[in-house]
């Protein structure tokens, strides 16, 4: 199990990020065992790769186990946006879709709690959210970045 603690170190960060493969991998094979056709099932397991090793435990330091309430909202809505050299909705939906999944699973194994997994299945549900975000995106002018930043700011971390 990833650790609850934050990773604060590479030494704690790579910890992480090697659970977090075998997690993964659960979660593949999870997929697989439910007859989800193979292509669909490393797709959403890629999505969800990105999410948890890329923005929660590499940009965000926090566990995939007890992420902050917003996690999908700032990754989607600010982090993804910016990180990103072309973002599109269309790129993004299937990540969402398997970050969704993904927390269905860990709930139904007891490793994250069901209002967690409902609270993450409703912000990966609401594309049509994710696609203002990234259409105000294009349209900043000025430094009307900053507005943009706030409307959906990123959590602050402790390095």
């Amino acid at each position: 199990m990833v650790s609850e603690q934050t990773p604060l170190t590479l030494e704690a960060e790579l910890q992480a990020d090697k659970e977090c493969t075998r997690v993964l991998r659960n979660f593949h094979t999870h997929l697989i065992q439910q007859d989800t056709d193979p292509v669909v099932a490393g797709s959403l397991a890629q999505g969800t790769d990105y999410f948890l090793r890329d923005f929660l435990i590499s940009a965000c330091r926090c566990s995939i186990f007890t992420p902050h309430r917003d996690c999908v909202k700032q990754f989607a809505g600010n982090w993804y946006i910016v990180n990103n050299l072309e973002p599109s909705a269309e790129e993004l939906q299937p990540v969402l879709q398997g970050v969704a999944v993904f927390y269905e699973f860990l709930a139904e194994r007891n490793e994250v709690d069901a209002k967690l997994a409902a609270q993450i299945r409703s912000d990966c549900d609401n594309i049509d959210w994710f696609k203002k975000r990234l259409e105000a995106f294009w349209n900043i002018e000025g430094d009307g970045y900053f507005q943009w930043r706030a409307e959906c700011p990123l959590p602050a971390t402790s390095t």
